[in-house]
């Protein structure tokens, strides 16, 4: 982006995964590499390198393999190299300071519907700022195996053994003690945790059922609805339109929810499948693509008509599972996880200053105040433009702003100039009498001014 709209102010993706999980439908990306299987009983599709591995929509655990099986191992913990020495260059480039002036997402709760949240001191304190939340996915067998770090099951949601959920919440909702380096952009923001899958990289716990499922993401969504979040945020994506994902959405919108979501990464994305990614493309969620912490688009997040925002996907500064400040990043993979995390937050600074306004109306004052280059015009790179919180908060909607139309307010209409043809100038009736009077007046100068000139010619004396 080379231009900036008039609103807006100036503005680096992903953790390593492990292998990807197998998809059925022809499933998508999650966006930091995480795989969502597809419709509830659709064929299985292996995805590549996966040959075989299927991911159920339900689990048994009459068929689940229980014991030593489970390696149950807790992702690698940050190393020395991926400890911030300095606060996250995200938040002055999106105008943090600025924004809290207004608003830091007091009684906003934002749920996070993933792999859950893990509490830890002092970033996310357990109730201050991470609810009782939802854990679908029951005892997970292995769990008495784990010695360290969050175990396998929970029964409220307030646990991760992936680390994508605990990040994704901290970068919303983190809080900012001093002398830390981390903080979310939302930190007085609430999160509920929504558990709807454990893992991406574990083999065995995805054949049984625990990675990435469709119809336990619909579930999340509607549940997280009716317990009043005001903010889904949904870092997951999928390149088939479900019905039960679609009527999770309204249900949510409905209910006064906002769903924020990832509009899809493309580095992890199968080829064959272009196009609209869901949930973020359907009526009543705000589709959220990643770009450069300068607001440029690239290559690692998927284009479409989809795309409505975007927000920097690289770095992330984040809580870790274990309550260790880590980052990813700065190699310039921008990862719509992380951007979908920011544009959710935004998204909880403007409900809490405008509580009585609507899903649609939050919606719209981040798209309309979006850094872009033409303020009356999206494209399907960057959408509306690169998220602007203190914009976001300070905008006046009367209709009247270049851009996505309000969704109150009609546009003041614009009368099409009226052009007045000028008269032709009457005929004159003396005109031709003036032209005659004219010529007398000339000609008695004539003979006046000669008579003179003869009155005054000197007399030859004879």
């Amino acid at each position: 982006m080379t231009g900036r709209h008039a609103h807006g102010r100036g503005r680096r993706g992903d953790r390593p995964g492990g292998a990807l999980a197998a998809v059925l439908a022809g499933a998508a990306v999650l966006a930091t590499p995480l795989l969502v299987s597809g419709a509830p009983g659709a064929p299985a599709e292996a995805s590549p390198g996966r040959a075989g591995q299927v991911q159920a929509t339900t689990v048994d655990p009459s068929r689940a393999r229980i014991g030593p099986v489970w390696r149950a191992e807790l992702p690698d913990a940050c190393t020395p190299e991926e400890i911030p020495t300095e606060p996250s260059p995200v938040l002055p480039a999106l105008g943090v300071e600025e924004a809290w002036e207004l608003s830091r997402g007091e009684g906003v709760t934002v749920a996070v519907v993933d792999s859950g949240v893990a509490p830890s001191e002092p970033h996310l304190p357990a109730d201050e700022a991470v609810l009782p939340g939802l854990d679908s996915m029951g005892t997970v067998p292995g769990s008495e195996t784990v010695t360290e770090g969050p175990p396998l099951s929970s029964s409220d949601g307030r646990t991760d053994f992936h680390f994508h959920g605990t990040a994704a919440a901290s970068l919303i909702a983190a809080r900012d003690p001093e002398g830390t380096h981390v903080v979310g952009l939302a930190p007085e923001a609430q999160i509920l945790p929504v558990r709807v899958y454990v893992t991406t990289e574990d083999d065995e716990l995805i054949e049984a059922g625990y990675g990435t499922d469709v119809g336990r993401m619909a579930e999340g969504i509607r549940w997280a609805a009716d317990q009043g979040a005001q903010i889904i945020s949904v870092s997951m994506s999928l390149p088939t339109d479900v019905p039960e994902l679609r009527e999770a959405v309204e249900h949510a919108s409905a209910a006064g929810s906002l769903v924020v979501a990832s509009a899809g990464n493309a580095r992890t994305a199968d080829d064959d499948t272009p196009g609209p990614r869901y949930p973020a493309a359907y009526p009543g969620a705000l589709a959220v693509t990643a770009t450069t912490i300068e607001g440029e688009a690239t290559d690692d997040s998927i284009p479409g008509e989809h795309v409505e925002i975007a927000a920097p996907g690289d770095p992330a500064y984040y809580a870790y599972v274990t309550g260790e400040e880590c980052y990813t990043g700065g190699g310039g993979e921008a990862a719509s996880s992380w951007a979908t995390a920011y544009v959710a937050a935004s998204a909880a600074l403007v409900a809490s200053m405008y509580p009585d306004e609507t899903p649609a109306q939050w919606a719209h004052r981040l798209m309309v105040t979006a850094v872009r280059t033409v303020p009356g015009e999206r494209d399907d790179l960057l959408g509306w433009g690169s998220v602007a919180p203190y914009d976001a908060l300070s905008f006046v909607d009367d209709g009247a702003a270049p851009g996505p139309p309000s969704p109150v307010h009609e546009a003041p209409s614009v009368d099409a100039p009226t052009f007045v043809a000028v008269p032709e100038r009457p005929e004159d009736p003396l005109e031709a009498v003036r032209g005659t009077a004219a010529w007398w007046v000339f000609g008695a100068f004539v003979v006046v001014g000669g008579a003179g000139l003869l009155a005054k010619a000197p007399r030859r004396r004879g």
